[in-house]
């Protein structure tokens, strides 16, 4: 495990680039797509590191279990980009921008994740001899019970829940921001009481508050960059938020879920004057819809019943390959097809 750690470290450090987000007063694009790209890495990073905790391989006092939770910080930083890149389009668009909003943004989602759902049963009918009833059966319980429709994809049905609140918020207060934040955050903040009501796991609610912190944040960014031009509230601000994240995760379990929305702000501080810039992340960036979606399907075959890579660096790799391999090769499916569909569908 701490080879692949030290990895990705370096990665990360070569990719760091000044960046002149302060000068143009907002994250530009190639920002958080770099960002976004690295993000879908990350993720794999922790559910390796969540297969080794499963298969007791390493013990639960080991510092390799905090890589494993990190998943959800991660995600928190997904739904932050989510929340500002959706108020900064309808910020410069308008309401045109909800004409085709709801086959755009949830289409794009919902139909590759119809698609996977029946790879799945695929998978399931040929490794397990499971009948479609059955199958339905399981779908129908897990989503009772708090659990991914398939393995490692609650955060695409929380995005999904997100993009139709908010269509409906924008439609119901008009296209008026702030109240649309309103709505949308008592929304955020209901579903994750809901959730938590129902014991279902907290990774439902621990990073969803970042999402209208996105939306907050967009709207109030030229505010924000002018904090940013003053060097001490700058560093004051990246240090307080930091400490504060570091206390609340690591200190304060039961606010622990608190905890994304200041290392999600002290990451995004630091990112309006330093970026990333590898042509890779932004490869990994355009299939990371579909990692997410079929990763589940390589834990399985890597390390199941049948077959069983042992070795994390072993493992990890070939986990990394395949799913990034198999990945493209749905895009481009999905990409094949998209001339059947309305334009923009996809992708």
């Amino acid at each position: 495990m701490g080879v692949l750690v030290v990895l990705f470290i370096i990665g990360i450090i070569l990719s760091l680039r000044l960046s002149s987000n302060v000068s143009t007063g907002s994250l530009s694009i190639q920002t958080t797509g770099q960002m976004e790209g690295l993000l879908v890495l990350l993720v794999i990073l922790s559910h390796i590191s969540l297969s080794d905790y499963e298969n007791k391989l390493y013990p639960k006092s080991s510092a390799w279990l905090y890589v494993a939770n990190m998943g959800n910080l991660v995600v928190a930083l997904f739904f932050f980009i989510s929340g500002y890149g959706l108020i900064k389009q309808l910020s410069s668009r308008g309401p045109s921008y909800l004409s085709n909003f709801w086959k755009h943004r949830f289409g794009s989602v919902a139909l590759p994740y119809l698609l996977c759902i029946i790879i799945y049963y695929l998978y399931y009918a040929m490794t397990q001899s499971m009948s479609l009833l059955y199958f339905v059966e399981d779908l129908w319980s897990r989503f009772i019970h708090g659990h991914s429709l398939v393995e490692f994809t609650w955060f695409i049905e929380v995005i999904l829940f997100l993009y139709a609140t908010f269509y409906l918020a924008a439609k119901l207060v008009r296209f008026k921001i702030l109240p649309m934040i309103i709505l949308i955050t008592l929304a955020v903040l209901l579903f994750a009481f809901i959730v938590y009501k129902l014991k279902f796991g907290n990774f439902w609610y621990d990073s969803i508050l970042c999402f209208p912190l996105g939306l907050f944040w967009a709207w109030i960014e030229p505010q924000i960059i002018k904090y940013i031009r003053n060097w001490p509230i700058y560093i004051s601000s990246i240090s307080v938020t930091f400490v504060l994240f570091f206390v609340l995760f690591f200190q304060m379990k039961k606010l622990a879920p608190f905890s994304s929305l200041f290392l999600t702000t002290c990451i995004m501080l630091i990112s309006y004057r330093l970026t990333l810039k590898n042509s890779f992340l932004l490869k990994v960036k355009k299939i990371g819809l579909e990692v997410y979606l079929y990763q589940g399907i390589f834990f399985m075959l890597l390390r199941g019943n049948f077959f069983f890579i042992h070795n994390t660096l072993l493992f990890g790799i070939t986990f990394l390959l395949s799913t990034l391999f198999f990945a493209s090769i749905i895009h481009t499916f999905l990409h094949s097809i998209s001339d059947y569909f309305p334009k923009n569908f996809f992708y």
